[in-house]
């Protein structure tokens, strides 16, 4: 799926992610579908190109978290 999104990220595509019906994600899913995407990108970008809809507070904050921690990893390497 995340390469999907790097491919259509790369064409300076705008991106949505729909997560109608969808009550929980894991945190390995968040990292690898959202916060490695900042291996690749800046998180200024990333946040420009894409947009959640229909996301509930626990999807959000377990988006956020992984992207805290992966952006706090790239700052420590």
């Amino acid at each position: 799926m995340r390469k999907d999104i790097e491919k259509a990220l790369e064409l300076e595509a705008f991106v949505t992610f729909d997560f109608s019906g969808v009550e929980f994600i894991s945190h390995s899913f968040a990292d690898e579908c959202f916060g490695k995407l900042l291996l690749s990108m800046k998180i200024e970008e990333l946040k420009r190109k894409t947009t959640f809809k229909d996301a509930n507070t626990l999807v959000k904050r377990t988006i956020a978290f992984a992207l805290k921690e992966r952006l706090l990893q790239l700052e420590t390497a």
